[in-house]
């Protein structure tokens, strides 16, 4: 289905930008020795220093231009229109009720989709995820597992009514090699060393291993995190949560690595600003129509 494809890139990218992999694609050898009964989960002897705000709500160059959870609400919009189209009961103001809802982010995630990780969340959500956005009214238009013909009619006129910007463009391209040059960049590789000796004294971690790996394979099973990273966490897991957190904070890990990437952005902005400007108000005409069929 074409125009669910932007939003299968921006949760891609909110995941290679945000989410744990210790659950999906570590590559690393799993720590292996101490139990988590056994693992000190007192948290570092260092208190870490307050985080600026844009570090804590994860503030880059691109986040004034365009919230990216945004195009979340606009799938309520699109399945409103072609359940009208097709003569389907549409109920209204549930509708816009879901898509106002999906317009604000979830408490683990910001307005670029992007996962939220500091000592304050870790000590609620432990290493969990929130819902990306707020969602507490289901979606009353949802399209079919199989779609008819008449679906298909009309979402072919949804289409040619309201083409879909362009996703997987250079502000997409920006994003990701910002986040990819900041992780690998000198400075953040050092904060990871500074880490990765910080938490250590928390639980056994292999040499190899990111804080973007956290937890690892073998927390997840012995703290019996699930891969979704839903659920309610255990008391082990939010004291492991914070102090890992924690060191990400006294290491310098998360404001060495928020300045290198919005240093990128900044660069790539410039270097682009054509584009860039072209893009952002495409994003910004089709909001602008998906509200305005909300508000019909």
């Amino acid at each position: 289905m074409g125009y669910r494809l932007g939003f299968v890139i921006l949760t891609i990218f909110a995941c290679s930008a945000g989410c744990s992999s210790g659950p999906f694609a570590s590559s690393s050898p799993s720590p292996v020795g101490r139990s988590i009964s056994s693992v000190s989960t007192t948290l570092p002897p260092e208190e870490p220093k307050m985080l600026p705000p844009e570090v804590l709500d994860w503030t880059l160059p691109l986040t004034s231009r365009w919230r990216k959870v945004n195009a979340t609400s606009h799938l309520i919009a699109e399945d409103y229109y072609v359940a009208k189209c097709v003569g389907a009961r549409v109920n209204k103001p549930t509708t816009r009720a879901a898509f106002l809802e999906r317009r604000t982010p979830g408490a683990t995630w910001n307005s670029d989709n992007r996962r939220l990780f500091n000592p304050s969340i870790a000590s609620t959500f432990g290493y969990r995820v929130s819902p990306m956005t707020v969602n507490t009214i289901a979606n009353p238009n949802s399209a079919p597992t199989h779609p008819g013909s008449s679906w298909k009619r009309c979402f072919k006129k949804l289409r040619s009514e309201h083409p879909l910007p362009p996703y997987d463009g250079v502000v997409q391209y920006i994003q990701t090699e910002a986040f990819q040059a900041a992780m690998s960049s000198p400075e953040t590789q050092r904060s990871i060393v500074r880490w990765r000796r910080c938490v250590g004294r928390i639980a056994l971690v292999d040499t190899a291993v990111e804080p973007f790996d956290m937890p690892t394979p073998d927390l997840v099973d012995r703290l019996g995190i699930p891969a979704d990273l839903h659920g309610q966490p255990s008391v082990n897991e939010i004291r492991i949560a914070s102090a890992d957190a924690s060191c990400q904070v006294s290491s310098g890990f998360l404001e060495t690595l928020h300045s290198n990437e919005a240093s990128v952005q900044r660069r790539l902005i410039h270097r682009f600003a054509n584009r860039v400007d072209r893009e952002i108000a495409e994003f910004a005409q089709y909001d602008r129509e998906m509200r305005a069929l909300m508000a019909e």
